[in-house]
């Protein structure tokens, strides 16, 4: 079945180029559904027949993988989108025409929702709502603030561009971060399991084949057996040391779904696109066109549909309405640090509001990338050579036996 299914793939992607007659079989997407689900099949059953019981728990695995991939592949896309229609608004080219030749150019569901935000776009909608309307922002959704943003201030290309570039910059930052991550919470899960299963197989047999030999174990072993029994005496530990591998995993995976999570009703609450990065960022542009902060914030609360970063701002607009000063309010709201907004009030004063706004954004990435490759650089040997001690001792004292009855018998 997966000899098939790659077979009728290959046939199905020569015939779109060089066929002829029954296209609906090319193009068809019921066709392609039904060589997915024998590919899916036939990988299920290889499978189920070669792992047995490690088959489910793969499953599940190349199922988060696969959704993973799509949804980064489509952000991909549509990061490459508001690229071109940023370039195309620095040079007055119209949004539309660009959307039309991204979607020309592109196959797939992106390029589907790229002809309908030219549609959109043709019917004279604002990009911001057409964004909404085609989809696009559930696999973007940060672009919706600059899109409201720079149509607010007659800066629509270079608020998209920057936008995109700050995505860029951060998924570079966290995403080694997070793959390292997952890929020791990957580690630890499998030498957990390998563990589970020598304790209940092989260890019984070991101790078995000594006692019947009157031979004692080797230190080693006991002292693993020892550090197993304590394991099993003490199983409530069990559940948070497992949660913690299973978070490993997961927060990579979050990480990558957030933006279809943010479209969500009430999961999409938690997940807020709003932060101290953003805020200058937006407040920078907003403060170069001479549009008052006010103004700047209650469109940032207006489009963060997410109910940690909206709040944030309402309550700095409140402290604003009080009388406080925007800094402070900003500060007490949690989205500034007071260094920064100590900072902000001098470059007010100063006049160069909008260059020191711009600039700490800049720095802000910056030293995100700096801690982070501190980090990777520290941290990550230091947990390898970790699991290399565990794996390290696991081995001698499952070796030692072996090696002891060998020298015994001979």
């Amino acid at each position: 079945m997966i000899l098939l299914g790659f077979g009728l793939l290959w046939f199905q992607s020569w015939g779109r180029q060089y066929g002829s007659g029954t296209r609906w079989f090319y193009r068809s997407r019921v066709v392609t559904a039904l060589i997915a689900v024998i590919l899916a099949v036939g990988v299920a059953a290889t499978s189920a027949v070669t792992m047995f019981f490690f088959a489910p728990p793969l499953w599940i695995l190349a199922g988060a993988i696969l959704i993973v991939a799509a949804l980064r592949y489509w952000r991909s896309e549509v990061r490459f989108l508001v690229w071109t229609l940023s370039a195309a608004a620095e040079r007055g080219i119209p949004l539309e025409t660009a959307a039309r030749a991204f979607a020309r150019d592109h196959r797939g569901a992106v390029a589907v929702r790229a002809s309908r935000l030219a549609d959109y776009l043709d019917a004279a909608m604002p990009l911001s709502l057409a964004l909404t309307r085609s989809g696009l922002a559930l696999f973007f959704p940060e672009v919706r603030l600059a899109a409201a943003v720079g149509e607010k201030t007659g800066t629509l290309g270079k608020t998209l561009r920057k936008t995109v570039e700050q995505s860029t910059d951060m998924e570079r930052v966290t995403g080694s971060i997070l793959a390292r991550l997952a890929y020791l919470a990957c580690v630890v899960g499998v030498l957990v399991m390998m563990l589970a299963f020598y304790m209940i197989k092989i260890m019984p047999i070991f101790v078995q084949m000594f006692r019947e030999f009157d031979l004692s174990l080797p230190r080693v072993t006991q002292v693993f057996i020892g550090l197993t029994s304590a394991a099993a005496q003490y199983w409530y530990l069990v559940p948070p040391l497992a949660t913690v591998v299973v978070a490993g995993v997961l927060v990579p995976l979050i990480y990558y779904l957030a933006p279809a999570f943010r479209a969500l009703p009430i999961i999409g609450n938690f997940f807020s696109p709003v932060n101290e990065v953003s805020v200058t960022q937006m407040l920078a542009v907003a403060v170069a066109q001479r549009q008052p902060v006010v103004e700047g914030l209650e469109l940032l609360a207006s489009y963060s549909h997410a109910l940690q970063g909206r709040s944030r701002l309402v309550q700095a607009m409140g402290d604003i309405a009080g009388g406080s000063h925007w800094c402070d309010a900003l500060h007490r709201a949690g989205l500034v640090t007071s260094a920064h907004a100590a900072v902000f009030k001098s470059a007010e004063r100063a006049g160069n509001l909008a260059w020191a706004l711009d600039e700490m954004s800049e720095r802000l990435l910056h030293r995100a990338a700096l801690r982070a490759r501190a980090v990777v650089h520290i941290g990550y040997p230091v947990l390898i050579g970790l699991i290399g001690a565990m794996v390290f001792f696991v081995a001698i004292s499952l070796l030692l036996p072996l090696f002891s009855l060998i020298s015994c018998l001979t």
